[in-house]
């Protein structure tokens, strides 16, 4: 795993034992309230603008549902993710 990533992992981790939530459902429910950043949302994903992008026109795609893998969602939410 690139160290990038297992930083990152690690860091999500480190906000889960602190606070005992996610740090991704608490960043959806947070620019959900302001709707600054949200560029769409459905059922299953919202797409918004990080507060601190690392290059231009960068995009988070976050699934709403906590998932082990992509593998193991069901295939039809990804049929479209622009669809509601």
């Amino acid at each position: 795993m690139p160290r990038r990533v297992r930083e990152e992992v690690d860091s999500c981790w480190h906000y889960y034992d602190e606070k005992e939530r996610c740090i991704f459902c608490d960043i959806i429910r947070q620019e959900r309230e302001t709707g600054e950043r949200v560029i769409g949302e459905n059922d299953h994903f919202i797409t918004m603008a990080p507060y601190a992008s690392r290059f231009p026109f960068e995009m988070w795609l976050l699934p709403k549902a906590h998932g082990s893998s992509f593998e193991n969602n069901q295939s039809s939410i990804y049929a479209s993710p622009w669809r509601g």
